[in-house]
């Protein structure tokens, strides 16, 4: 019988559950909350800029019908972010540099979830620039962009997300903890249905850091943490305390 250990809490998107996604001012709010990692979205404009947007098109976010890729920094720069909570003053898409500098030196872990394939050098000269190895990880669904990034930033522990069916996605099968350990990746990053002690433990004996997304509900909150996971990236990170916060009971395994 094991004592359940204090999992690292990870701002999913910045803060998106009360603020407006990949902003500079959800960082600020996640750094607030006192995470101990702040995700985000990577994507490049038509120049090869990296910025922060999950999805290629700014139609949900901006109400926008554009797709930002297409976009040059300079036209992405007029674009506004549709205000969260309502009223909020609303919020530009940032560059990966801008998020870097508003991270350095605050003692989070900024975690670089890389959306788009070509972009990794991008990424790597973003980081490197900033002096930020140190307190960067990359996370990406794609096992492409995760060797790509292993390439050219080496020193960056990189981490595959992992959601049924998402090896298959990008033309690639088997099992995705074998998959993370011949590629050399350190972490797996689970959808958190997928998340048990014995997901865990598999993971954990091949030498992979454990994480999981986008954990939101209470419930789902205390299982994943009793199954052992190493961090959980969640949109309200106070939520995610308070659980882990609580006497910790035990798991077996």
């Amino acid at each position: 019988m094991d004592a359940i250990s204090r999992p690292l809490v990870i701002s999913h998107r910045t803060n998106m559950g009360t603020m407006p996604e990949n902003t500079l001012a959800g960082i600020d709010a996640a750094i607030a909350d006192g995470v101990d990692a702040i995700e985000i979205d990577v994507r490049a404009t038509r120049e090869g800029v990296p910025v922060l947007l999950h999805d290629a098109g700014l139609a949900r976010v901006a109400g926008d019908p554009r797709d930002a890729t297409t976009l040059s920094l300079e036209e992405l720069r007029a674009v506004r972010l549709l205000p969260k909570p309502a009223g909020a003053e609303p919020q530009g898409v940032p560059t990966l540099a801008e998020a870097l500098a508003r991270v350095a030196g605050r003692g989070a872990i900024l975690v670089i979830e890389v959306k788009q394939r070509g972009v990794e050098a991008a990424v790597a000269r973003a980081v490197t620039d900033a002096r930020a190895s140190e307190w960067c990880w990359i996370w990406s669904f794609d096992p492409t962009i995760g060797r790509a990034c292993r390439a050219v930033l080496p020193e960056v522990p990189f981490g595959l997300n992992v959601s049924p069916g998402s090896l298959e996605r990008f033309g690639e099968r088997g099992d995705p903890v074998e998959a993370c350990v011949r590629a050399g990746f350190a972490a797996i990053s689970l959808n958190h249905p997928l998340v048990s002690a014995a997901s865990v433990r598999q993971a954990h004996r091949r030498g992979l850091a454990v994480y999981t997304w986008t954990v939101d509900a209470e419930s789902d909150i205390e299982r994943v943490w009793r199954a052992g996971v190493d961090g959980i990236c969640g949109n309200v990170p106070p939520l995610i305390d308070a659980v882990i916060g609580r006497t910790p009971g035990v798991t077996s395994w």
